[in-house]
């Protein structure tokens, strides 16, 4: 009976217990594997670049005969058509046609238009300043500058624009400026002034 139970209980032993871990690979072995790896690629890459070559040759090959035919090839697409002009900017647009409007030769009305650009630039500052109060005293001294610098009567054209442009952003009455209006008004102000310049040119 004892005889009979060893190979009984051999069976009932786990399979961990009996199958042998594949033994790991030597470095030859992974050394060649990689060998022959690398000579599938290249021959991969060699059927690759023939074929290539060979579409290559039968086009050019199809090229030559439709030119020994007189027949066109496929038409080439059509150039792209240039990309439309960036919008003018209608600030700008109402600008020029003020300057233009205005008397003076054309050196006479840059140099004006510079004087401007550089009053605007310096108001474009002063309306962050807490010492001014009110959209009247903004204008005031606005026109006072702008005469002292230019003269009264000169780019009288550009300077109603401007007073119309300013009157969009600033109240019309005396009040308090508030923090929007200093903020809309200085933007306004270096438009203005980059516009003016690029004006004179």
């Amino acid at each position: 009976m004892r005889h009979l139970l060893v190979p009984v209980l051999g069976l009932l032993a786990p399979a961990w217990a009996v199958a042998q871990p594949p033994a790991p690979q030597t470095i030859d072995q992974l050394a060649d594997q990689i060998a022959g790896i690398r000579r599938q690629r290249a021959e991969l890459d060699k059927a690759e670049g023939a074929a290539l070559a060979g579409i290559a040759a039968e086009l050019k090959r199809q090229r030559e005969l439709l030119e020994k035919l007189g027949i066109d090839g496929p038409a080439p697409k059509p150039p792209a058509p240039p990309a439309p002009p960036a919008p003018a900017d209608p600030l700008r647009a109402r600008l020029k046609v003020a300057l233009d409007a205005g008397a003076g030769t054309a050196a006479e009305k840059a140099e004006w238009a510079r004087d401007l650009a550089a009053l605007y630039r310096a108001a474009a500052k002063l309306t962050a300043e807490p010492g001014l109060t009110t959209a009247g005293t903004l204008r005031q001294k606005l026109k006072e500058a702008a005469a002292a610098l230019i003269g009264e009567a000169a780019l009288r054209e550009v300077r109603q624009a401007v007073a119309a442009e300013l009157a969009a952003v600033l109240p019309t009455t005396d009040a308090d400026l508030t923090a929007e209006q200093r903020a809309a008004a200085g933007e306004l102000f270096r438009k203005l002034a980059a516009h003016l310049d690029e004006l004179a040119k």
